[in-house]
Protein backbone atom coordinates (compact mmCIF):
# COMPACT_ATOMS: atom_id res chain seq x y z
CA UNK A 1 0.00 0.00 0.00
CA UNK A 2 1.14 3.72 -0.55
CA UNK A 3 -0.13 6.36 0.54
CA UNK A 4 1.04 10.68 0.27
CA UNK A 5 2.36 12.09 3.75
CA UNK A 6 3.64 15.57 4.64
CA UNK A 7 7.48 15.68 3.43
CA UNK A 8 8.34 19.35 4.83
CA UNK A 9 10.72 20.86 2.24
CA UNK A 10 10.94 17.86 1.06
CA UNK A 11 8.19 16.62 -0.85
CA UNK A 12 5.84 15.23 -2.14
CA UNK A 13 6.90 12.33 0.15
CA UNK A 14 5.08 9.06 0.47
CA UNK A 15 4.72 6.34 2.85
CA UNK A 16 5.40 2.78 0.93
CA UNK A 17 3.86 -0.51 3.71
CA UNK A 18 4.39 -3.90 2.69
CA UNK A 19 4.13 -7.15 4.49
CA UNK A 20 7.43 -6.80 6.30
CA UNK A 21 8.38 -3.23 6.12
CA UNK A 22 7.39 0.33 6.10
CA UNK A 23 9.39 2.67 3.80
CA UNK A 24 9.58 6.37 3.31
CA UNK A 25 10.03 8.27 0.13
CA UNK A 26 11.11 12.06 0.01
CA UNK A 27 11.36 13.77 -2.79
CA UNK A 28 15.49 15.66 -2.74
CA UNK A 29 15.64 17.35 -6.01
CA UNK A 30 19.39 16.08 -6.10
CA UNK A 31 20.87 13.92 -8.67
CA UNK A 32 19.08 11.11 -7.22
CA UNK A 33 16.17 13.17 -6.30
CA UNK A 34 14.15 10.53 -4.03
CA UNK A 35 15.62 8.92 -1.61
CA UNK A 36 14.02 5.59 0.36
CA UNK A 37 14.27 5.20 4.16
CA UNK A 38 13.09 1.94 5.75
CA UNK A 39 11.57 2.89 9.05
CA UNK A 40 10.49 -0.55 10.54
CA UNK A 41 11.29 -4.23 9.35
CA UNK A 42 8.94 -5.76 11.72
CA UNK A 43 5.25 -4.40 10.48
CA UNK A 44 3.05 -5.38 8.03
CA UNK A 45 -0.17 -4.74 6.12
CA UNK A 46 -3.68 -6.72 5.91
CA UNK A 47 -4.70 -5.43 2.65
CA UNK A 48 -3.76 -2.95 0.32
CA UNK A 49 -6.65 -0.99 0.92
CA UNK A 50 -6.23 -0.75 4.65
CA UNK A 51 -4.68 2.16 5.52
CA UNK A 52 -6.22 5.89 5.75
CA UNK A 53 -5.12 9.27 6.45
CA UNK A 54 -5.80 10.35 9.48
CA UNK A 55 -5.52 14.29 10.16
CA UNK A 56 -1.72 14.11 8.64
CA UNK A 57 -1.02 10.88 10.61
CA UNK A 58 -1.40 7.52 8.52
CA UNK A 59 -3.36 4.52 10.13
CA UNK A 60 -3.89 1.05 9.22
CA UNK A 61 -4.37 -2.42 9.34
CA UNK A 62 -1.27 -4.95 9.98
CA UNK A 63 -1.42 -8.65 10.06
CA UNK A 64 -1.55 -8.92 13.60
CA UNK A 65 -1.58 -5.09 15.21
CA UNK A 66 -2.93 -1.84 14.48
CA UNK A 67 -0.60 0.88 13.75
CA UNK A 68 -0.15 4.90 13.36
CA UNK A 69 2.84 7.02 11.94
CA UNK A 70 2.99 10.42 12.48
CA UNK A 71 6.49 10.60 12.27
CA UNK A 72 6.99 7.22 14.04
CA UNK A 73 5.87 4.10 14.00
CA UNK A 74 3.80 3.24 16.83
CA UNK A 75 1.55 0.41 17.69
CA UNK A 76 -2.06 1.52 18.77
CA UNK A 77 -3.12 -0.80 22.23
CA UNK A 78 -6.41 -2.59 21.65
CA UNK A 79 -7.14 -4.11 24.38
CA UNK A 80 -10.99 -4.60 24.86
CA UNK A 81 -11.00 -5.90 20.38
CA UNK A 82 -7.53 -7.04 19.28
CA UNK A 83 -7.88 -10.48 19.89
CA UNK A 84 -11.52 -10.61 19.16
CA UNK A 85 -10.98 -8.33 15.66
CA UNK A 86 -7.90 -11.04 14.07
CA UNK A 87 -9.38 -14.30 15.49
CA UNK A 88 -12.66 -13.89 14.08
CA UNK A 89 -11.74 -12.18 10.52
CA UNK A 90 -11.62 -14.49 7.54
CA UNK A 91 -7.94 -14.90 6.60
CA UNK A 92 -8.94 -16.07 3.07
CA UNK A 93 -10.75 -13.12 2.67
CA UNK A 94 -8.28 -10.94 3.97
CA UNK A 95 -7.73 -8.96 0.75
CA UNK A 96 -11.65 -7.39 1.31
CA UNK A 97 -10.53 -5.14 4.02
CA UNK A 98 -10.79 -1.59 3.69
CA UNK A 99 -10.29 1.40 6.00
CA UNK A 100 -12.35 4.63 6.16
CA UNK A 101 -12.44 7.91 8.06
CA UNK A 102 -15.75 9.41 9.41
CA UNK A 103 -14.73 12.79 9.91
CA UNK A 104 -18.20 14.46 11.49
CA UNK A 105 -17.63 11.59 14.55
CA UNK A 106 -13.63 11.37 14.76
CA UNK A 107 -13.70 7.43 13.80
CA UNK A 108 -11.74 5.14 11.64
CA UNK A 109 -13.96 2.14 10.69
CA UNK A 110 -12.30 -1.07 9.45
CA UNK A 111 -14.59 -3.81 7.33
CA UNK A 112 -14.13 -6.99 7.55
CA UNK A 113 -15.65 -10.16 6.62
CA UNK A 114 -16.25 -12.17 9.50
CA UNK A 115 -16.00 -15.93 10.44
CA UNK A 116 -16.90 -17.74 7.15
CA UNK A 117 -18.03 -14.42 5.00
CA UNK A 118 -16.86 -13.85 1.68
CA UNK A 119 -17.48 -10.12 1.67
CA UNK A 120 -17.19 -7.43 4.57
CA UNK A 121 -19.88 -8.03 6.52
CA UNK A 122 -18.59 -6.09 9.89
CA UNK A 123 -17.06 -3.49 10.61
CA UNK A 124 -14.20 -2.31 13.96
CA UNK A 125 -14.68 1.41 15.00
CA UNK A 126 -12.05 3.47 16.51
CA UNK A 127 -12.75 6.99 17.79
CA UNK A 128 -9.50 8.47 18.21
CA UNK A 129 -10.53 11.46 19.66
CA UNK A 130 -12.14 9.80 22.86
CA UNK A 131 -9.57 6.62 22.38
CA UNK A 132 -11.98 3.83 22.84
CA UNK A 133 -12.74 1.03 20.62
CA UNK A 134 -16.50 -0.61 19.72
CA UNK A 135 -18.05 -2.98 16.43
CA UNK A 136 -20.71 -3.26 14.39
CA UNK A 137 -22.66 -5.89 11.94
CA UNK A 138 -22.49 -3.65 8.69
CA UNK A 139 -21.75 -5.21 5.60
CA UNK A 140 -20.27 -2.89 3.23
CA UNK A 141 -17.51 -3.69 0.55
CA UNK A 142 -16.31 0.21 -0.37
CA UNK A 143 -17.03 3.78 0.06
CA UNK A 144 -16.08 6.80 0.40
CA UNK A 145 -15.93 9.10 3.24
CA UNK A 146 -17.49 12.94 3.08
CA UNK A 147 -14.14 14.87 3.12
CA UNK A 148 -15.23 13.88 -0.54
CA UNK A 149 -19.10 14.04 -0.69
CA UNK A 150 -20.91 15.64 2.01
CA UNK A 151 -22.15 12.18 3.33
CA UNK A 152 -20.40 8.64 3.33
CA UNK A 153 -21.51 7.16 0.02
CA UNK A 154 -20.87 2.96 0.57
CA UNK A 155 -21.97 -0.20 -1.69
CA UNK A 156 -22.92 -3.19 -0.56
CA UNK A 157 -24.72 -6.39 -1.42
CA UNK A 158 -28.67 -7.36 -1.14
CA UNK A 159 -29.68 -10.47 -0.25
CA UNK A 160 -29.93 -11.54 -3.15
CA UNK A 161 -26.15 -10.91 -4.05
CA UNK A 162 -27.25 -7.37 -6.31
CA UNK A 163 -25.23 -4.69 -5.50
CA UNK A 164 -26.46 -1.70 -3.41
CA UNK A 165 -25.80 1.69 -2.81
CA UNK A 166 -26.48 3.40 0.76
CA UNK A 167 -26.10 7.05 1.80
CA UNK A 168 -24.91 6.58 5.44
CA UNK A 169 -25.58 8.98 8.54
CA UNK A 170 -28.21 10.54 6.35
CA UNK A 171 -31.85 10.64 8.28
CA UNK A 172 -32.89 7.91 11.25
CA UNK A 173 -34.09 5.52 8.95
CA UNK A 174 -33.52 2.89 6.52
CA UNK A 175 -35.12 3.97 2.92
CA UNK A 176 -35.09 1.12 0.29
CA UNK A 177 -37.60 1.35 -2.51
CA UNK A 178 -38.74 4.50 -1.19
CA UNK A 179 -39.59 2.57 2.03
CA UNK A 180 -38.79 3.74 4.67
CA UNK A 181 -37.45 1.16 7.84
CA UNK A 182 -36.65 1.49 11.27
CA UNK A 183 -32.81 1.42 12.38
CA UNK A 184 -32.58 -0.62 15.35
CA UNK A 185 -30.50 0.74 17.72
CA UNK A 186 -29.34 -0.48 21.64
CA UNK A 187 -26.89 -0.02 24.20
CA UNK A 188 -25.93 -2.40 27.43
CA UNK A 189 -24.63 -0.46 30.70
CA UNK A 190 -21.98 -2.30 32.25
CA UNK A 191 -22.80 -3.94 35.77
CA UNK A 192 -24.29 -2.11 37.83
CA UNK A 193 -25.33 -2.72 41.70
CA UNK A 194 -23.95 -3.26 45.33
CA UNK A 195 -21.99 -6.41 44.17
CA UNK A 196 -20.10 -4.10 41.66
CA UNK A 197 -19.08 -1.75 44.64
CA UNK A 198 -19.71 1.13 45.99
CA UNK A 199 -18.49 4.97 45.99
CA UNK A 200 -16.32 3.72 48.99
CA UNK A 201 -14.87 0.85 46.60
CA UNK A 202 -16.20 -1.89 48.96
CA UNK A 203 -18.38 -4.23 47.90
CA UNK A 204 -20.78 -6.74 49.49
CA UNK A 205 -22.22 -9.67 47.72
CA UNK A 206 -25.95 -8.45 47.64
CA UNK A 207 -28.34 -9.05 44.87
CA UNK A 208 -29.45 -5.92 43.26
CA UNK A 209 -33.53 -4.86 42.54
CA UNK A 210 -33.85 -1.56 40.43
CA UNK A 211 -36.93 0.32 42.21
CA UNK A 212 -36.66 3.00 39.65
CA UNK A 213 -34.66 4.44 37.20
CA UNK A 214 -35.68 8.34 35.97
CA UNK A 215 -34.43 8.12 32.30
CA UNK A 216 -32.75 11.48 30.40
CA UNK A 217 -32.80 11.47 27.07
CA UNK A 218 -33.09 13.95 24.27
CA UNK A 219 -35.16 11.07 21.74
CA UNK A 220 -37.67 11.05 18.88
CA UNK A 221 -40.07 8.13 18.96
CA UNK A 222 -40.46 5.18 21.59
CA UNK A 223 -37.89 3.81 23.83
CA UNK A 224 -38.14 0.48 25.76
CA UNK A 225 -36.11 -0.48 29.05
CA UNK A 226 -35.04 -4.11 29.84
CA UNK A 227 -33.71 -5.33 32.94
CA UNK A 228 -30.84 -8.32 32.25
CA UNK A 229 -28.20 -9.83 34.45
CA UNK A 230 -27.48 -13.49 36.00
CA UNK A 231 -26.56 -14.70 39.06
CA UNK A 232 -23.28 -16.05 38.42
CA UNK A 233 -20.81 -15.69 35.65
CA UNK A 234 -21.49 -18.35 34.30
CA UNK A 235 -25.32 -18.50 34.16
CA UNK A 236 -26.89 -17.55 31.77
CA UNK A 237 -28.50 -14.18 30.96
CA UNK A 238 -32.26 -13.43 32.00
CA UNK A 239 -33.77 -10.85 30.56
CA UNK A 240 -37.15 -8.94 31.73
CA UNK A 241 -40.03 -7.68 29.48
CA UNK A 242 -39.93 -4.16 27.52
CA UNK A 243 -41.00 -1.51 29.25
CA UNK A 244 -41.43 1.48 26.86
CA UNK A 245 -41.38 5.08 27.81
CA UNK A 246 -41.07 8.51 25.81
CA UNK A 247 -39.95 12.08 26.12
CA UNK A 248 -42.45 13.17 29.04
CA UNK A 249 -41.59 9.87 31.24
CA UNK A 250 -40.47 10.55 34.41
CA UNK A 251 -39.89 7.65 35.60
CA UNK A 252 -39.70 3.85 35.04
CA UNK A 253 -40.53 1.19 38.14
CA UNK A 254 -39.17 -2.36 37.02
CA UNK A 255 -39.12 -3.78 40.21
CA UNK A 256 -36.46 -6.59 38.90
CA UNK A 257 -33.29 -8.13 40.83
CA UNK A 258 -30.41 -9.55 39.54
CA UNK A 259 -26.78 -10.30 41.11
CA UNK A 260 -25.27 -9.47 38.61
CA UNK A 261 -27.38 -6.21 36.96
CA UNK A 262 -27.76 -4.21 33.16
CA UNK A 263 -29.69 -2.55 31.13
CA UNK A 264 -30.46 -2.49 28.19
CA UNK A 265 -31.59 0.49 25.98
CA UNK A 266 -32.84 0.26 22.97
CA UNK A 267 -34.69 2.49 19.94
CA UNK A 268 -36.85 0.59 17.20
CA UNK A 269 -39.11 2.86 15.40
CA UNK A 270 -39.39 5.02 12.57
CA UNK A 271 -37.31 8.34 12.65
CA UNK A 272 -36.30 7.16 16.47
CA UNK A 273 -33.06 8.97 17.34
CA UNK A 274 -31.55 9.71 20.63
CA UNK A 275 -28.89 11.16 22.86
CA UNK A 276 -28.55 9.83 26.90
CA UNK A 277 -27.99 12.62 29.39
CA UNK A 278 -27.72 11.84 32.77
CA UNK A 279 -30.04 9.33 33.83
CA UNK A 280 -30.55 8.28 37.83
CA UNK A 281 -31.32 4.95 38.81
CA UNK A 282 -32.66 3.89 42.32
CA UNK A 283 -31.35 0.49 43.80
CA UNK A 284 -32.28 -1.37 46.97
CA UNK A 285 -30.69 -4.89 48.21
CA UNK A 286 -32.62 -7.54 46.65
CA UNK A 287 -33.49 -10.82 48.02
CA UNK A 288 -32.71 -14.20 46.44
CA UNK A 289 -35.70 -16.06 47.33
CA UNK A 290 -38.15 -16.74 44.29
CA UNK A 291 -35.08 -15.81 41.82
CA UNK A 292 -34.84 -18.52 39.10
CA UNK A 293 -32.42 -18.88 36.09
CA UNK A 294 -35.07 -19.29 33.91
Amino acid sequence: CGVSIRGGSQSPAGLFITQTSAIRVLYTGDTIPWRYDTLSTNVSILSSNSAVDVDGQIFWVGQNAFYLYNGVIQEIPCPSHKLWFFENLSTAQAQRVWVTRSVMWGEVWIFFPKDSATECSHALIWNYRDNVWYDTELARTAGDSEWTLFRPIMLGLSSSGAPQVYLQDSGHDAIVNNKAYAIPSWFTTPDIGILAGTNTGATEDRWTRVVKVEPDFKQQGEMTLQVTGKAYPNSPYKTSSKISFDENTTFISPREQRRILQLKFESNVGGGDYWLGRTMLHLEPGDVRGYTDT
